[in-house]
């Protein structure tokens, strides 16, 4: 299963190639085959259609030649994809505890929906909480 660290791995490869146009190996990067080649052409391929890659080179199934783009850089200096998603959980129990305090503002008729809310936010935030790093 892929998750933000595998990803975050390909972009600190990338960033410590130092250079414009860089071949990227499966095996290079997951030595200990982590993820399997398919999970890591997946990665590359969303990589790209963020736009955080560009010039994408496929040469077969485990290697492949990229040139980064500025976003990548920009990802990288925020603390990359496991900060991301990091930031989302606490955003979005921050909006639970923002909800609870506008609960006791509130008429009752609109104490409901509020509490709606709130609770499609803490499932979300328990969902993504099952997911490991």
């Amino acid at each position: 299963m892929i998750k933000p660290i595998h990803k975050d791995l390909i972009v600190d490869a990338i960033i410590a190639a130092n250079t414009d146009f860089i071949e990227l190996k499966h095996e290079d990067i997951f030595p200990n085959h982590d993820i399997q080649g398919w999970e890591f052409m997946a990665i590359i391929k969303q990589m790209e259609q963020k736009y955080l890659l560009c010039n994408v080179t496929y040469l077969s199934d485990n290697t492949i030649f990229v040139e980064p783009t500025a976003d990548l850089f920009d990802l990288y200096n925020r603390g990359g994809f496991v900060v991301q998603e990091e930031i989302l959980k606490t955003n979005i129990e921050k909006l639970g505890y923002e909800l609870d305090s506008l609960k006791d503002q509130l008429s009752p008729s609109l104490v409901d929906k509020v509490e709606k809310i709130a609770k499609i936010a803490s499932a979300i935030t328990s969902v993504l909480s099952l997911f490991p790093k």
